[in-house]
């Protein structure tokens, strides 16, 4: 469905399979990415104060514009390969974990 989608060409979509049964339809500007770059600017932050957490596809750009990545652990392998880091899975409180390993005892 997401190639069938593709090949029509329709302007100002952006799509993602965002895991084996969820294909997500948004409006090219409708990134994360664009969030994190206005927060970066609103807030005056360097990209090394910055950090994200994600596990998702629609995550990938938002990685690219923070000092600091966290794949969680049940994230496809792509995701995570993308990531900085890796932490425990969402059920296993992986953010809270991030925080406490990643982001508080950064050097």
């Amino acid at each position: 469905i997401q190639q069938a989608i593709l090949n029509l060409d329709l302007p100002g979509i952006n799509v993602q399979q965002s895991d084996a049964s969820h294909l997500e339809i948004t409006s090219d500007i409708a990134e994360k990415a664009f969030g994190v770059s206005y927060i970066i600017a609103r807030e005056q932050l360097s990209q090394a104060e910055t950090a994200a957490f994600g596990d998702g596809q629609n995550d990938l750009s938002m990685f690219y514009k923070v000092g600091t990545s966290i794949a969680m652990g049940n994230a496809p392998m792509s995701v995570q390969q993308s990531a900085n880091y890796v932490t425990k899975t969402n059920v296993a409180n992986g953010v809270a974990y991030g925080i406490e390993h990643f982001l508080l005892h950064q050097p």
